[in-house]
């Protein structure tokens, strides 16, 4: 029986969720497709997918593994990805995304803080306020913010700018900077995903809010290699 992954929705992120089954359904003998169904853009399909030595392309089927309906990752070993391969019966292996891409390198980059507003769910939802995040971004300095059409923010935060044109770009800056400050987003489960055999300062900014604290009780989209900075209305003691 192949194993065809499927995820629901768009995002980056949704799709690394589901970044390391690959392999593992490989070592137990399966040949694994990814669901044509699954929504992600060519691109993310590419770097998550395509670059991936274990998946044989896409098959158009439902999927019948990866993010399935009634199956909702249990908290069970404090890994957000690790819960994924346990709900899909696969042993406990890993605790961040992966992705097979090699990012080069930019020198100029390596004094370099990136800011990266890019967000759409959380957004979308209103996990952020604005204000609060212009005030902690004006107390670091210095920063240079990504942008570009494929960037997902409408709003520019710090004086300088630099433009990502693709995702592999996004890998390499990302890669070369000194540190990269994120809001909860497909950017910042790249990052995880990069941060791997790295050494690459990421810090991700969230909100003390009720959906985030109960993401981060069931460690939905949250890694162990990721520092969270958690942020508070300027109306709210700590």
């Amino acid at each position: 029986m192949d194993k065809i992954i499927r995820s629901w929705h768009d995002g980056l992120g949704d799709s690394l969720q589901h970044s390391t089954l690959p392999s593992l359904f490989h070592q137990q003998g399966y040949d694994v497709y990814i669901s044509a169904e699954t929504p992600c853009s060519d691109e993310v399909y590419e770097l998550v997918w395509g670059l991936s030595p274990f998946v044989k392309g896409k098959m158009d089927k439902p999927g019948n593994c990866g993010e399935i309906i009634g199956r909702e990752p249990k908290n069970v070993c404090g890994s957000f990805i690790g819960n994924w391969e346990i709900a899909n019966f696969l042993p406990y292996t890993n605790d961040y995304p992966i992705i097979y891409y090699q990012p080069v390198l930019c020198p100029e980059l390596s004094d370099i803080t990136l800011v990266d507003m890019s967000c759409k769910t959380s957004k979308r939802e209103g996990d952020y306020d604005e204000n609060v995040l212009q005030e902690y971004l004006d107390k670091q300095g210095g920063l240079v913010q990504i942008v570009g059409e494929k960037i997902c923010s409408d709003r520019i935060y710090v004086n300088d700018t630099i433009t990502v044109n693709n995702i592999y770009e996004l890998c390499n800056y990302i890669s070369s900077c000194k540190r990269y400050i994120c809001l909860n987003s497909g950017g910042h489960s790249l990052a995880s995903a990069l941060k791997r055999n790295k050494h690459i300062n990421v810090d991700c900014l969230v909100t003390d809010n009720a959906r985030f604290r109960s993401m981060h009780e069931r460690k939905n989209f949250f890694y162990p290699n990721i520092n969270y900075v958690w942020l508070y209305n300027t109306n709210k003691q700590r």
